[in-house]
């Protein structure tokens, strides 16, 4: 019995997302063949159609039930025949124009159509649907650089643009909702929505179906509603969008409405203030930081050692203030900080009125803030208190000269004779140099220079010379240490206090010498 001699084979093209049947087949004489309107297959006549012929791919009631329909070949599961020979897509996500969707990638679906009777006989005819598309369409455009790493504005999260910052857009090119890689020539431009002004985002780079856009703020922009793009304002300025296959996109798109999330601010809003400071243990207060801006601010304190701190914010004249405080005074000998060093991390953190609602919801999680606000980074280092002087008093006077016969009696000083001066601090010192204390001896400065140090107490002598007298006794006036170019500090090179009241002789500190008295 003679085969089925099947006609057609020819190949055949359709729009992306086509819906519409793709070819009718049936039997005519011994051959299988597609009507006029087919998209594929060879013509047949037309009174050798079959008038009940179906319009779409569900099978038909009517149908020859003496001719089964079957398809084979590399992507005979994507499309489909009926029980009256109609071809189409099995599944209207295969029409669409994204390659990859069938066996080899090239959007060319190639299948093999047969037919086979009652009788025994049976043929086939190879067909070919290639799916074209009309220029990949923008199917999402953004504010926000193409890695969401990069900026948090992708994460739903809030950014504020100043004068010099970059704001970045990302288109992305596609069929229907799949991405597809485009190829871009010349420098076209995206109009952005600045508070009104439109303002051109330039051409930086693309990649697959990303095509990325920048704008660098201006000094006079402002947007309190936040940046918009406006509906079909991708431009080609000369250049081109298209596909691999050179298929141009048209560039039509809806208007990305503005957002608080993208906001543009004409000043930065910034905290004044140190970045490291030192300070003494013991101590409470830490600084007193401000910002000049002219709304209500909110304080907040994070970092890893925020927990030792507190702030106490107010307003002042000239703008918004913050107390920053040692939540307790901290002990140098005993540190609290996380790397035991002393070394107390803290970030002070003003909010903007309009922001402190987002900050909450977020947990004051600043970096994901985006939004008003100055954060400034501190570092407090916590040095041991400057040695204090406790007590100053007059010390035994070694090699006392009594052999001249000039002495008076005790507790009296003769020429050559040395007056020791013990400076007591409240901890063990070190000293460099001649530090000096002043002595007045009958209304006369004399220097007492520097002679030995045991741990807390640092020692001064003074020999009397021919002249000096005082009936009522050596005084120590106040604050008459001097360092003299020399240094007294503890062990972290904390300078010492050098302050210290007068201190009276009497009697027992007389000095009486040829010459003086």
């Amino acid at each position: 019995m003679p085969p089925l001699v099947i006609g057609g084979g020819n190949s055949a093209e359709v729009p992306s997302g086509f819906s519409g049947v793709l070819g009718r087949f049936h039997i005519v004489a011994d051959r299988v063949v597609a009507d006029d309107d087919s998209a594929v297959g060879d013509s047949a006549d037309s009174d050798s159609a079959d008038d009940d012929s179906a319009d779409t791919c569900a099978d038909d009631d009517n149908a020859d039930d003496e001719v089964q329909w079957s398809l084979s070949g590399p992507d005979s599961d994507l499309l489909q025949i009926s029980n009256s020979g109609v071809l189409c897509f099995a599944a209207p996500q295969y029409a669409q124009f994204v390659g990859g969707n069938d066996a080899n990638g090239d959007d060319v679906f190639e299948v093999t159509v047969e037919a086979s009777t009652s009788a025994g006989r049976s043929g086939s005819a190879d067909t070919s649907v290639g799916v074209i598309g009309d220029g990949p369409r923008v199917i999402d455009i953004h504010l926000g650089p193409p890695n969401p790493d990069e900026r948090l504005i992708l994460k739903g999260e809030r950014s504020v643009y100043y004068p010099g910052d970059t704001i970045s857009a990302t288109v992305t090119f596609g069929y229907g909702d799949a991405p597809i890689s485009v190829r871009v020539g010349g420098s076209p431009r995206l109009m952005l929505n600045v508070g009104g002004t439109t303002r051109v985002a330039e051409y930086s780079s693309s990649h697959q179906s990303q095509v990325f856009f920048e704008y660098t703020v201006a000094a006079d922009d402002e947007d309190a509603n936040g940046v918009s793009i406006d509906k079909n304002s991708l431009r080609l300025n000369g250049g081109s969008i298209a596909d691999s296959n050179g298929s141009k996109s048209p560039l039509t798109y809806s208007q990305v409405a503005s957002s608080p999330d993208h906001v543009v601010r004409p000043v930065p809003f910034e905290i004044t203030g140190p970045t490291s400071l030192t300070r003494y243990g013991g101590a409470k207060f830490v600084y007193r930081f401000t910002t000049a801006e002219n709304k209500w601010v909110r304080w907040i304190l994070i970092g890893p050692d925020s927990q030792h701190f507190q702030a106490s914010g107010e307003v002042g004249d000239s703008g918004k203030t913050v107390d920053l405080l040692f939540a307790s005074p901290p002990d140098h000998a005993t540190p609290l900080d996380g790397d035991g060093q002393n070394d107390y991390e803290v970030t002070i953190v003003a909010i903007a009125e309009e922001d402190i609602l987002h900050a909450e919801e977020i947990g004051f999680d600043i970096g994901r803030i985006g939004g008003y606000e100055a954060s400034i980074d501190l570092v407090v280092t916590v040095v041991a208190p400057p040695p204090e002087i406790d007590n100053i008093s007059f010390g035994q006077s070694p090699g006392r000269n009594v052999s001249s016969g000039t002495s008076l009696d005790d507790g009296n000083y003769a020429v050559g004779d040395v007056i020791t001066v013990n400076v007591e601090f409240d901890t063990s010192v070190t000293v460099t140099g001649t530090p000096q204390i002043a002595l007045d001896i009958g209304g006369v400065e004399r220097l007492a220079d520097y002679h030995s140090t045991d741990a807390a107490v640092v020692v001064f002598r003074y020999t009397v010379v021919e002249g000096d007298a005082d009936s009522d006794g050596v005084t120590i006036p106040a604050n008459s240490l001097r360092l003299n170019g020399g240094t007294i500090a503890n062990a972290d090179g904390t300078a010492a206090e050098l302050k210290h009241t007068a201190v009276e002789g009497g009697s027992s500190q007389r000095v009486a010498t040829p010459g003086g008295l």
